[in-house]
């Protein structure tokens, strides 16, 4: 299936700068950000099902072109059983990098570790601590000391979701990036008006988070990148891991409300993303 890379990365761009300004439009966001938690837990299960069952396909397959031959033995299976994986071990190095960058350099700490605070101490008033149910990767930017800081955060965060860009190009992949990019510019948008910034600081900071992912979708697309298709899947695959399992899915089970609402929120994106891949598999049949 062919598809116009760079309507794609304008699409991408021009819906994503137009949702992070739009809190400065309308002021009243705060029904808006109740949805959040139900929108992450079920765009956590979209990107879980890409993680699995689109991009670590790609990363299984064998590199070298000679290794596509229909020549397949039982001797050959064994052979490749416990073959150094250049991509996964891509993947996990770019998981650590991300995280070390949350809780080195930004000293990020997650919501969850003060609510565990809190009980430890028996502080079961919450009146005057109450955790705001978006993203806690986006709530560093309000208590940010300066502008720079608040910068280097946005720009971090973005960081995911131009490795995003890099990995493999579906269908069912660029749904459940677009789906996910939505709901992310939205948090970021309402978390950066709430911080009280200028608008052209603003402006800044939402500019460089919308930019990047369209920088993803292009390099991909560039001669050269055939060569390291290992490499920026196993890009993909380590952001994705690390704003799955650290910045999604944890600080929303640990706030309050209906853990099996929560599941069912997370089991229900999954099932829906995955149940794409039949059919994007079958229009890709049709148009090779």
């Amino acid at each position: 299936m062919d598809y116009n890379t760079f309507g794609f990365a304008f699409t991408f761009f021009i819906v994503s700068i137009v949702l992070t300004l739009a809190p400065f439009m309308f002021h009243k966001a705060g029904n808006v950000k109740k949805l959040f938690p139900s929108l992450i837990l079920f765009s956590s299960g979209m990107m879980l099902s890409v993680a699995l069952n689109d991009i670590m396909p790609h990363l299984l397959k064998p590199h070298s072109k000679d290794s596509h031959g229909h020549h397949h033995n039982h001797d050959d299976h064994k052979c490749h059983v416990h073959e150094f994986n250049s991509g996964l071990f891509t993947s996990g190095l770019i998981f650590i990098f991300l995280l070390m960058i949350d809780t080195l350099i930004m000293n990020h700490q997650h919501c969850e570790s003060d609510k565990l605070e809190d009980h430890k101490r028996g502080e079961h008033d919450h009146s005057d601590h109450e955790h705001p149910k978006t993203e806690c990767c986006t709530d560093v930017i309000r208590y940010s000391t300066s502008k720079l800081q608040a910068f280097i955060f946005v720009f971090m965060i973005s960081i995911h979701s131009f490795l995003e860009g890099l990995g493999n190009q579906s269908a069912k992949t660029m749904i459940a990036l677009f789906f996910h990019k939505f709901i992310e510019s939205i948090s970021i948008g309402i978390t950066i008006f709430t911080a009280n910034f200028s608008f052209k600081f603003a402006f800044l900071l939402n500019f460089t988070y919308s930019l990047l992912t369209p920088c993803g979708l292009l390099i991909k697309k560039l001669a050269f990148t055939k060569e390291i298709d290992w490499f920026l899947n196993g890009c993909a695959l380590g952001s994705l891991f690390f704003i799955i399992f650290i910045e999604m899915i944890p600080p929303h089970f640990h706030n309050k409300g209906s853990s099996l609402r929560k599941i069912v929120l997370l089991f229900t994106g999954y099932v829906i993303s995955s149940l794409f891949n039949p059919i994007i598999n079958r229009l890709n049949i049709k148009d090779s």
